[in-house]
């Protein structure tokens, strides 16, 4: 019996510490996104309204600026992500992203169809958590 009852505790904590083992995840980029066609996106803006999203395109109009702070100056960059057919979301992510014109990402982030801050009005925009080379 007291074998038994051993074995028993044994695989309770054996499977309770299971779920512990998995890879830690940045809680900054880490976030459960859709990956969704940017033309879906356009079509519907209303219902992924502060989505998290996955999108997929190709880079043009880059541009990295800066805003004030305070008394702190911050850079950041935007850039319009298109697919295939021309159709396009802007991205803003804070900080100096080396992106080119032409290169082809992966972008991990919440959908802002319309969003004012004192410092970037967001327009059909996605707020980068998480850019990538696709």
């Amino acid at each position: 019996m007291r074998t038994t009852g051993l074995f028993l505790a044994t695989a309770v904590i054996i499977a309770l510490s299971s779920g512990c083992t998995q890879k830690w995840k940045d809680p900054e980029v880490a976030m459960l996104a859709r990956e969704m066609d940017i033309t879906a996106i356009l079509l519907d803006p209303i219902i992924y309204d502060s989505a998290a999203l996955v999108v997929k395109g190709m880079v043009w109009d880059v541009s990295t600026e800066k805003m004030t702070a305070g008394d702190v100056e911050v850079e950041y960059t935007i850039f319009k992500l298109a697919d295939r057919d021309g159709n396009y979301v802007g991205v803003f992510s804070l900080g100096h992203l080396d992106v080119n014109e032409g290169d082809r990402l992966k972008v991990t982030g919440i959908y802002r169809r319309r969003m004012e801050t004192a410092y970037y009005n967001f327009r059909n925009d996605i707020e980068a958590m998480l850019v990538e080379e696709d």
